[in-house]
């Protein structure tokens, strides 16, 4: 008897990941990544901000809950809550027992709508949100992402009409939450359709609710919260395809969709690609397997399965496997092959570059292999799936040695994941660690992938179990107590991930102190000005915290004394609080390090200016004249300084220059006319005064000007 359980156990000992070193690998790795969010708390948490969220509660609410966490890992604890809550679940789902499985999801998801819209986000740091609540109300639309845009925009501008109050930030915000929705919706129904068991659906489902992508639905200002929705229908479209109930036009659809909402979905050509000739391929299966075999033929297959129904037709199987392996073989040949050329065809000035650089260019330090860039990659996977990327590398690894490539489901989302991590790597992020949304897009496929191929394992070990006998490798732990432990270590582990990152986002004192800390070291070095504290600054701003754009910029001089930008905007921002002496002291200590700054010296002019102190401004504003040839306000102000300092022939000349710029500046035709007079030249002057008249007729300054020189006699 003992001979024939070891044959049994054969193709799952030499062709599948035993319990034993499922445990083995793990049991250690689940605790890292536990302990990596506790370590966090009190080492470089800006560096680590895929895991570091308890960083921003009190250290007491960190180590109860990672020690509570741990504690789950211990034999015996994780089975025992898997009892007690396996009962109380029992319990909780009997009354939706009675309404089906449709009404039941339906009333699941509404009742997660009011989570979204307690727990929503209020500060919009983690995107563009103040920018898209500025551009909503002017329809400006982003050619990446035009369906997206324009589907803000048109439901923006309905709300205005039934609402006259709605505002841009409420248009976002609702979209999101109702994708909340919409996404739980979906998510319960792909965890019905991919799972047979009850403990299978509820890791599936707590795996999609708990990827750090789920934040997008929390009130977010952005443009990502639709793309999440229509990523998992696509998935959910693909599934079904792949089982025979429905057929390749809504998964397309769904495609289409996606790449309309943002033009990053490409990534899921690959995909497409897969399910459009797999498809192709189980039809021309289905038709050799019914018209054109013998009745006989088909009696003795039949026989055959009948004998060994665990076993699949070798040569089925063989075709399937040379079919997906060639496919991602040439798939990843010319993906790599585009990325590498694009890399290393890249031009010289690393702004607004698409692929990173394979390694750092003379005017480039964050190429693909550099230490910020692995750093960043590893942090989004962190952020968004931990668990469900350790065991996407853990199973995948086996699935490929062993070539198993006959589950069409799995291969279908190993061609996105595939696609999604080569997205990740190769592709420039501009913003670093805020463009995690941006990033978001593999999410939903990692996590799954992940949670399916753990499933699959333990599914298919559980039905192995049932054939040897009792206290045997394989009953030790599949279908066991230990399986289910493992599943519910899996689930507890997503909330504990997920919920203090919510959370913070929800919180406004934590959501600012989050993003000034990782922004703040953000060793990604591309940003509009070139310059990464003005970024951050920028956004501040817009949320309405001049007090931390102060404190930002104050930091910042104090880590590097000979930063002149910094010092700049800080005397910048006590300029525009009216608050003179206080940048005037830090001025001077920018005009010793560099005397020349232009925008240095034009701002001690302009303060000078405002002080009604012209001859002490004028010296400065000199200086910044080059840099500011062709501003013509600065212009403006240096014209007024010669006009009122007594030297006209220089105030003619800067009225001329900013005229050649801007012909209907009427400021510029002011000091013309001003300077003209001061030079005696009345002639002119009349001219300058009739000419900004006829620009504007009712110009009362003009109309003043001109009776005072019809009134003087002529010479």
């Amino acid at each position: 008897m003992k001979r024939i359980d070891q044959k049994k156990e054969s193709p799952v000992t030499e062709k599948e990941v035993s319990g034993k070193a499922f445990e083995q690998v793990f049991l250690p790795w689940t605790a890292i990544l536990i302990l990596s969010h506790l370590l966090t708390m009190y080492l470089a948490p800006a560096y680590m901000w895929g895991v570091h969220f308890y960083h921003f509660y009190p250290a007491w609410i960190g180590w109860i809950l990672t020690l509570g966490t741990l504690a789950i890992l211990l034999p015996g604890v994780g089975g025992f809550l898997y009892e007690r809550m396996a009962t109380f679940a029992r319990k909780i789902s009997k009354p939706f027992g009675l309404l089906g499985p449709n009404k039941t999801n339906l009333i699941l998801s509404l009742f997660s709508l009011p989570i979204f819209w307690i727990l929503r986000t209020r500060f919009h740091l983690l995107g563009d949100g103040y920018f898209r609540i500025r551009d909503l109300p002017e329809g400006r639309l982003h050619l990446q992402e035009w369906l997206d845009g324009f589907i803000h925009l048109v439901a923006h501008r309905v709300m205005i009409k039934i609402i006259p109050t709605w505002t841009s930030e409420l248009t976002y915000s609702i979209i999101s939450i109702l994708c909340g929705g919409v996404f739980v919706f979906l998510a319960l129904n792909l965890c019905s359709l991919l799972a047979r068991t009850g403990v299978g659906k509820v890791l599936i489902f707590f795996f999609l609710i708990s990827l750090g992508s789920i934040q997008l639905f929390f009130g977010y200002v952005e443009s990502y919260s639709i793309l999440q929705v229509a990523l998992l229908a696509y998935v959910w479209f693909a599934a079904l395809h792949l089982s025979g109930k429905l057929s390749i036009i809504p998964a397309s659809l769904a495609f289409v969709f996606s790449v309309g909402l943002h033009v990053t979905s490409l990534i899921l050509v690959p995909s497409l690609i897969y399910l459009v000739t797999r498809g192709q391929f189980k039809t021309q299966e289905r038709k050799a397997s019914s018209g054109s075999v013998a009745p006989s033929a088909r009696r003795r297959s039949a026989r055959k399965r009948k004998r060994d129904p665990g076993k699949k037709s070798v040569g089925s199987k063989a075709v399937s496997s040379f079919f997906v392996f060639v496919a991602l073989a040439a798939a990843s040949a010319a993906v790599v092959f585009w990325i590498v050329r694009a890399a290393t065809g890249l031009e010289e000035t690393g702004k607004g570059i698409f692929i990173l650089p394979l390694g750092p260019t003379q005017s480039y330090s964050f190429g693909m292999f550099s230490l910020g860039h692995i750093s960043e990659f590893l942090n989004q996977l962190l952020l968004l799936s931990p668990v469900g990327i350790s065991l996407l590398v853990f199973f995948s690894y086996f699935k490929i040695k062993y070539r198993e490539f006959e589950d069409s489901f799995a291969n279908f989302l190993l061609f996105v994941v595939s696609s999604g991590l080569v997205y990740l790597f190769a592709f420039n992020f501009t913003l670093g660690s805020a463009d995690w949304d941006l990033r978001s897009s593999p999410a939903p496929f990692i996590g799954l992938l992940g949670a399916y191929l753990f499933l699959r394992w333990g599914g298919g070990r559980s039905a192995e179990k049932r054939q040897v006998s009792k206290g045997s490798a394989v009953e030790s732990f599949s279908g066991g107590k230990r399986f289910k432990a493992w599943c519910l270590i899996f689930i507890w582990f997503g909330l504990f991930h997920t919920i203090p990152w919510v959370l913070i986002n929800a919180s406004h004192p934590k959501s600012v102190a989050r993003y000034v800390l990782i922004q703040e070291r953000d060793p990604h070095p591309v940003d509009e000005a070139g310059y990464n504290l003005f970024k951050i600054a920028r956004i501040l701003e817009l949320a309405g915290l001049p007090e931390e754009m102060k404190d930002l910029y104050q930091r910042a001089t104090q880590r590097n004394p000979s930063d002149t930008s910094s010092y700049f905007n800080l005397a910048n921002w006590y300029h525009r609080q009216r608050d003179f002496d206080r940048a005037m002291l830090i001025l001077d200590t920018l005009i010793r390090l560099d005397p020349a700054h232009p925008k240095a010296n034009w701002l001690i002019g302009n303060i000078h200016l405002k002080k009604k102190d012209q001859a002490k401004a004028l010296p400065y504003l000199v200086k910044a004249a080059p840099y500011f040839a062709h501003d013509t306000d600065f212009l403006s102000g240096l014209g007024a300084a010669y006009y009122l300092t007594n030297q006209p022939e220089k105030a003619v000349a800067c009225a001329r220059q900013m005229i050649e710029l801007r012909p209907d500046y009427l400021k510029a035709y002011y000091l013309l006319g001003r300077a003209y007079v001061k030079l005696g030249d009345f002639e002119n002057a009349r001219k300058t005064w009739g000419h900004i008249l006829s620009i504007n007729p009712g110009d009362s300054i003009a109309i003043r000007h001109l009776k005072i020189q019809e009134s003087r006699p002529e010479k």
